[in-house]
């Protein structure tokens, strides 16, 4: 096996609906891993960080990989929402993969939740909102650990090298669109690029336009030769 491509799923979601991807890498000859993240299917734990933990639980299967087919193996990672924000999250740390495909990834975690209680819980009000995720990431700093402000892909992306496409459908009503516009211009380095989905919804875009997100894949490992 000379490369691999690893699948990070989505929140409420696990394994077996990422595998849908990895079938579009297998004609290219990638072999593929995918797992559950903590708190969801198979895997133990108590909650879900969005990012915070799971991007060292990646880690782990980064370094199960080199370990055991060695160094020189290729390895992509490829998100859908929350396990976009996990792959960019873990670029952040080590940039140490040779691509990534970020589907419909969330900017940062506060920003996300603000978008929620907008659209879902009709808070209007930026200081309500403020309010709210001020209280409960101190809540959940003092329970998990983490704080909500620690969840920034946006962040993390600006100084990464690793080869980086975005996806994301233009009618996503979970994770606006305009968040994949703002990874795209915060990452300063390497190549990137970008595939806007017209009619596509939260997590659709392959299911939406499956030849068109094919090709657009292809062309972008292509791009970076593999």
């Amino acid at each position: 096996m000379d490369k691999v491509v690893i699948l990070s799923h989505g929140v409420t979601s696990n394994l077996w609906h990422m595998l849908k991807y990895g079938f579009t890498y297998i004609p290219k000859g990638f072999s593929i891993l995918a797992y559950d993240h903590r708190y969801h299917g198979l895997s133990e734990g108590e909650t879900v960080s969005y990012g915070y933990y799971e991007k060292y639980d990646l880690k782990a299967c980064v370094d199960w990989l080199r370990n055991r087919y060695g160094n020189d193996i290729k390895i992509g990672l490829h998100g859908e929402s929350m396990g976009s924000a996990i792959i960019i999250e873990y670029l952040g740390l080590y940039d140490d993969v040779e691509f990534c495909v970020d589907t419909c990834g969330y900017t940062d975690f506060r920003e996300e939740a603000k978008f929620v209680l907008r659209e879902d819980f009709n808070i209007k009000l930026d200081i309500i909102q403020n309010y709210i995720i001020i209280f409960a990431s101190v809540i959940n700093k003092i329970k998990y650990g983490w704080s909500f402000k620690q969840v920034s892909p946006i962040k993390s992306i600006e100084n990464t090298k690793t080869p980086l496409l975005l996806i994301h459908g233009r009618e996503d009503t979970v994770v606006p669109f305009d968040m994949c516009e703002k990874i795209f211009n915060a990452k300063k380095y390497g190549i990137k690029d970008k595939y806007e989905v017209k009619k596509a919804k939260h997590t659709t875009t392959l299911d939406s336009d499956e030849k068109s997100y094919i090709d657009h894949l292809y062309r972008f490992l292509e791009s970076i030769g593999i």
